[in-house]
C-alpha cells in the first residue's frame, strides 16, 4: 500500500510539471529579469541565424561562407560594418595638418590652398583730389595682414585673396593753400553754427584693407614642398579700404583753438608688386616692394571737398607656408 501511494504521487507530479518543462529547448534555465536591469534584447527573426557545427578551419580562402563558432553555439553576421576601406579621391589629402596638396586638399579640381602673413610701410605720395588734398604733405602708410593664395596644378601661379588693416598719415602745409572754411560748431549753446576759416595740421586715416589679385613665379613652383631655391614673384591686384579719418585744424585767429572733424572714408585701390623669396624648410620668407594707386572718399572739412589721390609706394615682408 505504501509504494502504490507514492507511485500515484509520482505520476500527479509528472503530469503537473511537464507542460511546464516543455516550454524550455532543454539548453539552458529561463533567465528571470532582476530589478533595475532590463531584459536582454530578443534576436531578430529576419537575421539568418543558425546552428552552427564544429568544422575544420578554411585555410585557401575562398569559401563563401559566413564565419561560425567551433562550439556549436548561436552566431550572426556583423551588420553595418564596411568590409572594404573607402576610396577617397583623387587629390584628397589624408592628413589635417599637412600633405603634398597643402592642408585644405585641392579646391576646385585645382592646386592647394596656403597662406601667408604680411607687414609693409612706406611713402603716401598725394597727388590731388581736392581742396583739402592740396593742402597735405606726403604721408606715410603703415599696414598688416594675411593672404589666401588657391594655386593652379603645376604651382606656378595663384589667385589671391587679402585682408588687412592700415594707418595713413599725412602732415598739413600750411604754407601754401591758405586756410579752409570750414563748417565749426557753435562755442556755447544757443548759438548757431558757422563758417571759419581753418588751417590744417593733418589727416589720419585708419581702415580694413581687401583685395583680390593673381600671381605668378618665375622660377618654378612657389609652395613649401616644391620651391627649392631662391624665387622671384610678380603680380597684381585691385582692392578697396573701409574706416574712419579724422583731419586736426587749428583757427588762423588763434592757433591754440584746436579743432578735430570726423569721418567715414573708402577707397578703391589698384597696384602691382614684385617679391623675391626663399625657402626656409616649413615655411618661406619673401621680401618685396609694390605700387599702388588709391582714390579715398571722405568728408571730413564740408562744405568743403575731402577726396584724397595717392600713389603708394610700400616696402613689404612676410612669410608663406
Amino acid at each position: 500500500m505504501k509504494a502504490s501511494r507514492f507511485l500515484l504521487g509520482a505520476v500527479v507530479l509528472g503530469t503537473l510539471a511537464w507542460p511546464a518543462f516543455g516550454q524550455y529547448d532543454g539548453v539552458g534555465l529561463p533567465v528571470i529579469p532582476q530589478p533595475g536591469v532590463p531584459p536582454t534584447a530578443p534576436l531578430k527573426a529576419d537575421l539568418p541565424y543558425k546552428i552552427d557545427t564544429p568544422t575544420k578551419p578554411d585555410t585557401t580562402g575562398k569559401s563563401d561562407a559566413p564565419p561560425s563558432s567551433a562550439t556549436g553555439l548561436l552566431t550572426a553576421p556583423v551588420i553595418g560594418l564596411p568590409t572594404t576601406p573607402a576610396q577617397l579621391p583623387a587629390g584628397t589629402v589624408t592628413s589635417p595638418a599637412c600633405g603634398p596638396d597643402g592642408c585644405c586638399g585641392p579646391f576646385g579640381a585645382n592646386g592647394p590652398i596656403t597662406y601667408e602673413l604680411y607687414a609693409r610701410t612706406g611713402p603716401a605720395l598725394v597727388i590731388g583730389g581736392s581742396e583739402l588734398s592740396s593742402r597735405l604733405n606726403t604721408g606715410w602708410q603703415v599696414g598688416t595682414g594675411a593672404y589666401t593664395l588657391l594655386y593652379n596644378t603645376s604651382r606656378d601661379a595663384a589667385w589671391t585673396l587679402g585682408t588687412g588693416i592700415s594707418y595713413t598719415y599725412n602732415r598739413g602745409r600750411q604754407e601754401r593753400g591758405g586756410p579752409l572754411d570750414v563748417h565749426t560748431p557753435a562755442p556755447t549753446a544757443g548759438l548757431a553754427d558757422g563758417i571759419t576759416p581753418q588751417l590744417v595740421r593733418g589727416l589720419h586715416r585708419t581702415t580694413f584693407d581687401y583685395s583680390i589679385g593673381r600671381d605668378w613665379w618665375l622660377r618654378g613652383p612657389g609652395t613649401v614642398p616644391t620651391e627649392t631655391d631662391a624665387n622671384t614673384r610678380v603680380g597684381g591686384y585691385v582692392g578697396g579700404r573701409y574706416g574712419t579719418a579724422h583731419a586736426d585744424l587749428f583757427s588762423t585767429a588763434d592757433p591754440l583753438l584746436y579743432l578735430r572733424k570726423h569721418s567715414i572714408t573708402s577707397s578703391v585701390f589698384l597696384g602691382t608688386h614684385a617679391n623675391w623669396e626663399k625657402p626656409m624648410g616649413n615655411w618661406i620668407f619673401f621680401t618685396g616692394v609694390r605700387a599702388e594707386i588709391d582714390y579715398a572718399f571722405l568728408n571730413v572739412v564740408p562744405p568743403q571737398g575731402s577726396d584724397v589721390v595717392s600713389i603708394n609706394l610700400l616696402f613689404s615682408m612676410g612669410v608663406r607656408y
